[in-house]
C-alpha cells in the first residue's frame, strides 16, 4: 500500500511538471492558488526531503521556466514572471531558500534540494535582482556559502555559477565579497580544468563571472593584479584551432570573454561620480591611475601578452580583429616600451613569411573592409604615435622614395613605394576613402614633431599627369589636391559627394597639423596662389548652404597659417581675412563648425558615422564566422564613414582658434590705436588756431573800447562816424559770441581726448594685468605639477622605508621569540641543579649574567625602533601585543 501510494504521488508530480512546462494557465493557477501551499512546504516540511524536493522543482519550473507552446502567450504578462513577483514578495521566503543552503544541521543536505534551490535563486535573480540581492546581503554568510558550493559536484557546481553571474552583474558589494573569498583563484582554476579557450560554455560563463568582478570596480581590479593572476591572461588567448578559418561558436565567445577582460584591466577608470570631480582632484587620480596602468601594461607584456594579441590579429573573425586592436591600442597607451617592442614585432601570415605588426595594422587601417576594425587600427597607431618621435620618424622614414628607385613611367612602381604613400596621393574616385584615413595616419606622424614636418616638407610624391608620372613635392600637391576637391565637391551633391567631402575634412586636417609651429610649411602655402582664394570662398558659402565642416576647416586652415607666422609676415594674410572672407565670418564658420555632431563627438573621443544600408545578401562569412557562431556575432562588412574628428584633432583646432583669436584683436586693437592719433593731432591743431583767433579779437575789442570812451570825451561826432562805431559795435558782439561758441567746442574737444586718453591707458593696463595673470597661472600650474611629483617621489620613499622597518620588526621578533625561548631554558636549568653540579654555580651565573646583558641590549633596539616607528605614524602597541601573546 505504502509502495502504491508513493507511486501514485510520483506520478502525480510529474503529471504537474508536465502542466507547468506547457500550459500558460497551469503556471497561472499555480500563482494564484499553489503558491502559498508550496511556500508552506518549503519553511515546514524540511523532514520530509522527497516533499521538498518536489515543492522545489515546481518552483523552479513555475518560475524559470516559461511556457513555449500555450496558446495566446503574447497576451498580457508571462505567468513565469507574475510568479517570480509574487514570490519574491512573500516575507522570508528568499531567506529561507538561502537556509536550506547551509550545512547541516541548519540546512539540507541533500542534492537535489541544493540544485533546486539554487536554480530558483537565479530564476529569481533575472528578475527581481535587487530584492535577493539584498537578502544575499542580509544574511550572515550568503555569499561565502555560496562561493563555497563552487568546490560542489560538477553539476551544482555550473547552476551556482550561473546564479553568481546573475547577483555581481550590478551590486559592487556581492563583488568585492566574491573576489576577497577567493573568486578570481577558482574561476581560473576551472577555466584551466576545462581546457582554456578551446573549453566549453562553463569556460564563457566563468570568463563572465570574471568580467562582472572587473568591469567598474577599481578595488577588485587592484586585488586582481595583486594577487599576480595578469600573467594568466595571455593563456586564455590560446587556442589549438586555427584563427585563420572560421571559427566555431563556443570558441569565438570565450576568446572574446578572454579579450574583454584583458581591455577591462588595461582601461580601467575609477568609478564615476554623480558630480564632477575638481580639476585638482582629476589631476590626482590620473595621478593614482598611471603606475597602476604601467605596471599592468609592463606586466602583461612580459608575460607575451602582445604576442598573444598579435597571434589572433591573423584570425577571420572581423569581431576578434577589432576587440585584438582595441586591447593593443591599450597595452600599448602611453608606454614607450610597449611601442618599441610593438616597433619590432611580427605577425604571423599565412603564407609562413611574418609580416612588420605596424605594417599590418596600417594595412588594416588603410584597406581593412570593416568600420570596427578600421578605427581599432587608427586608435593603435594614434597611441604609437603620441609622445613617440623615434616611432613617428620610423615610419615617416617609410615614406620616402630614394631618387635611384623612383618609377620612370607611369606602368612601373618601385618595390619601395610606401602603401602609405600610395594611398595618400591616390586621387581616383574608388580610393577616396583610403586616402582619406592616409591623411589621418600621416597627421598623427606630423603633430608635436618638426623634424617629420621637416622630412615630409622636402619629400616628393608621385602624381599622374596626362598618363606620364611627375614628381612633386608633398605639400604642393596635398594643397592642390584640396583646392581641386573643394572645386569638385562644389558641383557634386547627393550620396557621390560623402566621401569625397569626408575625404577633403581629412586633408584639411593634415595641412592644418602641418602648418600648426611650423613656418616654413605656412610660407609655402601662401606661396600657393590657388590655396587662398579657395579657402575665402569655402567661408563665404557657409551662408549659401555649403557644408560647416568644410567652411569652419578652411577658417581654421587659414588661421592656422596666420599663427605660424611671425608678425612682419602676417600683413597680406590678415587683409584677406579682414576685407575678404571677413573677420566675423571667419570665427562664425568655426562656431558654426564646433557645434557639429560630428566635433562633438570627437572631442568626447567618440567614433559617429553614417552608415549605409546592409548589402543585400550579406552572409554569415563576412565577418570570418560559420554557422556554428553565435547569432548576435553574425553582421555584415561596415563600409561606414568614420568622424574626421578626433580627441586630438578638435584641441588642436580650439587651440588655433584661441590663438588666432588673439592675435586678430590685438592688431584690431593697434589699428584703431593708430588711426585715433591722427585725428586728436587734428582736433589739438584747431584748438590752437582758435585760441589764436580767440586772443586776436580780444584785442580788437580792447581797441574798440579805448577809440568808445576817447570819442566820449571829445565834441559832438558826427552822424556817419556813430553810423560806424554802431556796426562796429554789432560786429564786435557776433565775433564775441563767435568766440564763445568756439571756446565750448574747444572744451568739448579736450574733453573728448581725455577721455580716450584715459581709456586707451585703461585698456593697456588692462591687457598687461591679463597678460601678468596668465603669465601667474602658468608659473602657479608649474608649481603645482612640481609639487605634485615631489610628494609622489616623497610617498613612495616612506612606502619603502614602512616595508624595511616592517621587516625589521619581524626581524627583532623573531629574535625576541629565540631570546626568550633560550631564557627559559637556562632558567630551567638553573632552577633544578643536582649535588655534583655545585662547581658549576659559579659559570652559570657568568652565563646568566651575560644573558641579561644581551636582553639589555634587545630591550634597547626594541624602544629605539618603537621611538622610530612612532615618529613614522606606525601603531607599535599591537606588534607588542602579538610578541607578548606568542
Amino acid at each position: 500500500m505504502e509502495c502504491s501510494q508513493r507511486i501514485d504521488a510520483k506520478l502525480s508530480q510529474i503529471y504537474v511538471t508536465y502542466c507547468l512546462t506547457t500550459l500558460r494557465q497551469a503556471q497561472l493557477a499555480l500563482g494564484a492558488q499553489g503558491l502559498p501551499v508550496l511556500c508552506t512546504i518549503v519553511k515546514e516540511e524540511r523532514e520530509d526531503t522527497d516533499m521538498l524536493r518536489a515543492a522545489l522543482e515546481c518552483l523552479s519550473i513555475a518560475i524559470g521556466n516559461p511556457t513555449q507552446h500555450s496558446e495566446n502567450t503574447g497576451k498580457g504578462h508571462q505567468p513565469a514572471a507574475l510568479n517570480a513577483e509574487l514570490f519574491s514578495r512573500g516575507k522570508d521566503n528568499i531567506g529561507v531558500l538561502l537556509s536550506l543552503l547551509d550545512a547541516e544541521p541548519a540546512g539540507v543536505s541533500d542534492f537535489y534540494v541544493r540544485y533546486h534551490t539554487v536554480q530558483l535563486l537565479t530564476a529569481l535573480a533575472a528578475v527581481s535582482s535587487y530584492r535577493i540581492q539584498e537578502a544575499i546581503l542580509a544574511a550572515p554568510m550568503g555569499v561565502i556559502h555560496l562561493m563555497d558550493m563552487m568546490t560542489d559536484m560538477e553539476a551544482l557546481r555550473n547552476e551556482v555559477l550561473l546564479l553568481l553571474i546573475g547577483l555581481t552583474h550590478s551590486n559592487q558589494s556581492i563583488q568585492q565579497i566574491a573576489a576577497f573569498e577567493g573568486a578570481f583563484e577558482r574561476l581560473l582554476s576551472i577555466i584551466r580544468d576545462e581546457g582554456g579557450a578551446d573549453g566549453g560554455i562553463i569556460v564563457q560563463d566563468c570568463l563572465e563571472m570574471m568580467n562582472n568582478l572587473l568591469r567598474g570596480n577599481s578595488k577588485n581590479q587592484c586585488l586582481f593584479r595583486e594577487m599576480g593572476h595578469l600573467s594568466s591572461l595571455p593563456g586564455l588567448l590560446q587556442t589549438q584551432a586555427n584563427i585563420q578559418k572560421p571559427l566555431p561558436r563556443q570558441k569565438c565567445a570565450n576568446l572574446l570573454a578572454a579579450l574583454d577582460s584583458l581591455y577591462l584591466l588595461l582601461a580601467a577608470s575609477p568609478q564615476q561620480s554623480a558630480t564632477p570631480p575638481e580639476p585638482s582632484n582629476k589631476a590626482q587620480q590620473q595621478q593614482q591611475q598611471q603606475p597602476d596602468k604601467v605596471g599592468t601594461q609592463i606586466t602583461l607584456l612580459k608575460a607575451g601578452c602582445l604576442e598573444a594579441l598579435l597571434h589572433l590579429l591573423a584570425a577571420s573573425s572581423v569581431i576578434i580583429r577589432s576587440q585584438v586592436l582595441k586591447c593593443i591600442w591599450q597595452l600599448i597607451d602611453g608606454n614607450h616600451a610597449c611601442q618599441q617592442h610593438l616597433l619590432e614585432a611580427a605577425v604571423p601570415h599565412p603564407q609562413g613569411v611574418p609580416a612588420p605588426a605596424l605594417q599590418a595594422v596600417l594595412h588594416i587601417a588603410l584597406q581593412g573592409g570593416d568600420m570596427r576594425e578600421r578605427v581599432g587600427a587608427l586608435k593603435v597607431l594614434l597611441a604609437f604615435s603620441t609622445a613617440n618621435p623615434e616611432g613617428q620618424q620610423a615610419l615617416v622614414n617609410g615614406m620616402h622614395l630614394p631618387k635611384s628607385q623612383r618609377p620612370r613611367s607611369a606602368g612601373l612602381q618601385s618595390p619601395s613605394d610606401s602603401e602609405l604613400m600610395l594611398c595618400l596621393m591616390d586621387s581616383s574616385r574608388e580610393g577616396l576613402q583610403a586616402s582619406g584615413r592616409a591623411a589621418r595616419v600621416v597627421s598623427y606622424l606630423l603633430a608635436d614633431n618638426q623634424q617629420c614636418k621637416q622630412a615630409l616638407l622636402g619629400q616628393e610624391s608621385s602624381q599622374h599627369v596626362d598618363g606620364t608620372l611627375s614628381q612633386a613635392g608633398l605639400l604642393p600637391s596635398i594643397a592642390n589636391r584640396v583646392c581641386a576637391m573643394c572645386s569638385d565637391a562644389a558641383g557634386v551633391s547627393g550620396g557621390d559627394a560623402e566621401p569625397q567631402t569626408r575625404a577633403l575634412h581629412l586633408y584639411m586636417l593634415l595641412l592644418i597639423t602641418w602648418l600648426v609651429g611650423y613656418p616654413p610649411a605656412a610660407r609655402g602655402c601662401l606661396v600657393l596662389h590657388p590655396l587662398l582664394p579657395v579657402l575665402v570662398s569655402c567661408v563665404q558659402a557657409r551662408e549659401n548652404g555649403s557644408n560647416s565642416i568644410t567652411s569652419g576647416l578652411a577658417a581654421t586652415l587659414m588661421c592656422a597659417c596666420l599663427t605660424s607666422l611671425s608678425q612682419g609676415e602676417q600683413d597680406g594674410l590678415l587683409d584677406t581675412i579682414k576685407h575678404q572672407a571677413g573677420v566675423s565670418d571667419t570665427f562664425a564658420a568655426m562656431q558654426s563648425m564646433q557645434q557639429t555632431p560630428e566635433f562633438a563627438a570627437g572631442l568626447s573621443g567618440l567614433q559617429v558615422s553614417r552608415q549605409p544600408p546592409p548589402a543585400p545578401g550579406a552572409g554569415l562569412q563576412a565577418d570570418g564566422i560559420d554557422d556554428t557562431e553565435p547569432q548576435h556575432m553574425h553582421t555584415h562588412s561596415q563600409a561606414g564613414f568614420e568622424n574626421p574628428f578626433d580627441l586630438q584633432s578638435t584641441q588642436l583646432v580650439l587651440a588655433v582658434q584661441q590663438e588666432a583669436r588673439q592675435r586678430l584683436l590685438g592688431r584690431q586693437a593697434t589699428d584703431s590705436m593708430n588711426a585715433s592719433t591722427p585725428h586728436a593731432l587734428d582736433n589739438s591743431i584747431k584748438l590752437q588756431q582758435a585760441e589764436s583767433q580767440i586772443q586776436h579779437l580780444q584785442r580788437q575789442l580792447q581797441q574798440l573800447s579805448t577809440s568808445n570812451a576817447a570819442g566820449h570825451g571829445s565834441s559832438a561826432v558826427p552822424d556817419a562816424q556813430q553810423a560806424s562805431l554802431a556796426q562796429q559795435a554789432d560786429q564786435l558782439a557776433a565775433t564775441q559770441r563767435a568766440c564763445e561758441q568756439t571756446q565750448a567746442n574747444s572744451a568739448n574737444l579736450q574733453n573728448t581726448v581725455e577721455r580716450l586718453t584715459s581709456e586707451n591707458s585703461e585698456l593697456q593696463s588692462a591687457l598687461a594685468a591679463a597678460r601678468q595673470a596668465e603669465q601667474d597661472a602658468l608659473s602657479s600650474a608649474q608649481r603645482l605639477e612640481t609639487e605634485l611629483s615631489d610628494l609622489a617621489s616623497a610617498y613612495n620613499n616612506v612606502e619603502v622605508q614602512s616595508y624595511q622597518l616592517e621587516a625589521q620588526i619581524k626581524r627583532l621578533q623573531n629574535q625576541a621569540g629565540e631570546s626568550a625561548a633560550s631564557v627559559g631554558k637556562a632558567a630551567t636549568e638553573l632552577g633544578s641543579p643536582t649535588l655534583g653540579e655545585s662547581s658549576n654555580i659559579d659559570a652559570e651565573d657568568t652565563a646568566m649574567d651575560d644573558l641579561l646583558t644581551c636582553l639589555g641590549i634587545e630591550e634597547a633596539k626594541v624602544q629605539l625602533f618603537q621611538a622610530k616607528l612612532e615618529e613614522l605614524g606606525v601603531d607599535v602597541q599591537p606588534l607588542l601585543d602579538s610578541i607578548d601573546n606568542g
